[in-house]
């Protein structure tokens, strides 16, 4: 027999319904069918009975509290109770149908509209106890304001909570054709669902993340076989005349939905002091929809006022950087690849580590956001081991610890300042002068010297292998340090026989 009882809250009513586990009502009741109690009638056919199973097997650690935003009526919380038999299991939902049913199999289900709360109250319903797994399956899209979801859920979560996200990909060929037909219709399922109000890539959903202070990583992907048909390759040699790879371009367009695992990462606020150290960015541009779509439209660049240089004619990083000096207004230069996306946060980040050096007496060397601490390794082998930083990578996180005697660091971002002792060699082109920038700092110092900050960016490239003029300026920087028997990057060890 169930027990009832209601209290109330401010306006809103509340009522907890107590069986053996419980069930509770909170937050507000809408009319509005993008609520997550339809979800689990909409699933596209890629489910097994309404239930997403690589969601399902992205979750590989043993989790203590689950909360699923979204639950249904409990089907995959039911299949990861099966798996765990120790973990307590929370479910939300506004479709009360839906959560009789999940009472039955999961231990704790709320009745509640998510999108009426600010991020301010979620351990108000939720609880103040850390959920160590939090599930949105198919939700985010369903919402009005997301971002307002992933920062409140920082509430209820704790350092090693996992986060995991699923989210329908709008770059999908289906969309596409669409777009080109000009009969942008929607369904009633699947990835042009008539609830959806948000739509994602998978560079759309990585920034949204990063900028919420979740760390993520693309762990699988759902994919459809796209037809062979004329329009199809025109679409890719489209794609190509961007300056996307046919074969990631291929990949995007067969993409029906992207499944994210991130952690979570603090955010810093800002700093009091006015006088915190200004930064101008150098940016090389030669496709200018790269160039707006990320480094331009940094909100980690905007919090802080940077200064931003594009330099669109030039040969070689050399010549950039010296052009974009010439103008900067400010002693802290960030030279950066078109790419890079700073998240909100990140921008203080910088400046904290700028401030840090300065205290160091370091503006003279390099620092970076990844590169490699090689311990005077002589392998010919590349040691993961060794490396240094934090980025997402295209799709995958790298986390690594912070370096202060780095040997080599990555091109999508390097700050120097105005008064550094190593310049830029013009005759590496555009590949590895950083790390010779790290040669020569070391040289100077007489032991590697070069910071990699733990900062978390996002280097948004195109690129899905090494270009062959990498090898070259890998030859020429071989040369150029014959005592290095080898030298180690992040895209491979660099020796006088190779």
């Amino acid at each position: 027999m169930t027990a009832m009882r209601r209290f109330s809250l401010g306006r809103q009513s509340h009522r907890i319904a107590l069986r053996n586990k419980s069930h509770i009502k909170a937050g507000s009741m809408r009319n509005n069918k993008c609520h997550p109690g339809n979800l689990h009638m909409v699933k596209p056919s890629f489910y097994c009975g309404s239930l997403n199973q690589k969601l399902l097997s992205s979750v590989t650690t043993a989790p203590r509290r689950c909360l699923e935003i979204g639950c249904g009526t409990g089907r995959l919380g039911r299949a990861l109770k099966e798996r765990f038999p120790r973990l307590f299991y929370t479910g939300v939902d506004i479709s009360r149908e839906s959560l009789s049913k999940a009472s039955k199999v999961l231990d704790q289900v709320i009745e509640l509209d998510v999108s009426s709360l600010s991020e301010y109250e979620f351990s108000k319903y939720l609880g103040t106890d850390p959920f160590d797994l939090i599930i949105l399956g198919d939700i985010l899209e369903h919402l009005p304001s997301p971002h307002t979801i992933l920062q409140g859920l920082h509430q209820v979560s704790c350092n090693s909570t996992e986060l995991k996200v699923c989210v329908p990909n709008v770059t999908h060929i289906s969309v596409l054709e669409r777009l080109l037909t000009g009969d942008f219709a929607y369904d009633t399922m699947g990835i042009l669902d008539d609830t959806h109000l948000r739509f994602y890539s998978p560079s759309g959903m990585t920034k949204q993340l990063l900028d919420t202070g979740w760390l993520p990583d693309i762990v699988d992907t759902h994919k459809s076989k796209i037809s062979d048909q004329p329009h199809v390759h025109s679409l890719i040699h489209a794609a190509f005349q961007l300056g996307i790879p046919a074969k990631k371009a291929a990949s995007l367009m067969a993409t029906v939905q992207v499944i994210f695992s991130a952690n979570r990462y603090d955010q810093p606020l800002g700093i009091e002091s006015a006088d915190w150290p200004r930064i101008t960015v150098i940016v090389p541009v030669n496709r200018q929809w790269q160039f707006e779509l990320n480094i331009a439209r940094s909100p980690g660049l905007k919090e802080i006022g940077a200064e931003i240089i594009p330099i669109y004619e030039s040969n070689s990083a050399a010549e950039a950087y010296e052009l974009g000096a010439q103008s900067a207004s400010h002693p802290w230069r960030l030279f950066a690849h078109q790419d890079l996306y700073i998240p909100k946060g990140c921008g203080w980040l910088i400046t904290r580590k700028i401030l840090e050096m300065e205290r160091n007496m370091a503006h003279a060397w390099p620092a970076g956001f990844v590169g490699v601490e090689s311990h005077g390794d002589d392998s010919s082998t590349l040691n993961t081991d060794t490396f240094r930083g934090m980025i997402v990578d295209r799709s995958n996180l790298m986390a690594y610890a912070p370096s202060s005697a780095a040997t080599s660091i990555d091109p999508l971002g390097v700050l120097l300042h105005q008064d550094t002792l190593c310049q830029i060699d013009p005759a590496l082109g555009w590949h590895l002068w950083t790390t010779d920038l790290c040669l020569q700092a070391e040289k100077l110092h007489g032991k590697p010297c070069t910071n990699i900050f733990s900062v978390p960016v996002f280097h948004n490239s195109l690129l899905v292998e090494v270009p062959q003029s990498w090898h070259s300026s890998a030859k020429k920087l071989a040369e150029k340090w014959p005592e290095k028997k080898t030298i180690h990057t992040l895209c491979g060890v660099i020796s006088k026989k190779s």
